[in-house]
């Protein structure tokens, strides 16, 4: 089990990466070995809630993973952390978030040991849920 923000992971549900600390921010996901471009990294999967449960509920971003999915006005849930929760934020990123199934995919070859990035710019939310969570990647 790896720590991030002294929570434990308790997925690997990447096993082409490993998580060690990162020279951009706190901990990140590196590469195992060479993956090609359009490489399926981890098809994510979890509870499907409508909008509007999460909209009349208080979520946990330290403990709990969210994604939206824009088409289906609904959010992929999972209860507990993955390895998923240490890919690190660049505009110069390496993997994509595809959806139906959400799965992530390198955008570019990936060599061994490198950092894997997502730009978190790319990940919808709706407007409601940026304001109360203050999401932000101004840290960037």
């Amino acid at each position: 089990m790896y720590k991030i923000k002294d929570l434990e992971v308790i997925e690997n549900n990447i096993p082409s990466c490993y998580i060690k600390e990162s020279p951009v921010h706190g901990m990140g996901l590196f590469s195992l070995q060479k993956i090609p471009e359009g490489a399926v990294l981890t098809t994510l999967d979890g509870q499907y809630l409508h909008d509007e449960i999460i909209k009349n509920i208080e979520v946990d971003l330290e403990k709990h993973e969210y994604n939206y999915l824009p088409s289906q006005n609904s959010w992929l849930v999972r209860g507990f952390l993955t390895y998923y929760s240490a890919i690190n934020h660049s505009k110069d990123y390496n993997v994509k978030i595809l959806y139906e199934p959400f799965r992530i995919v390198a955008s570019r070859d990936i060599e061994k040991d490198e950092e894997i990035f997502l730009n978190y710019e790319f990940e919808k939310y709706p407007n409601y849920f940026i304001k109360k969570y203050n999401i932000s990647i101004s840290y960037l």
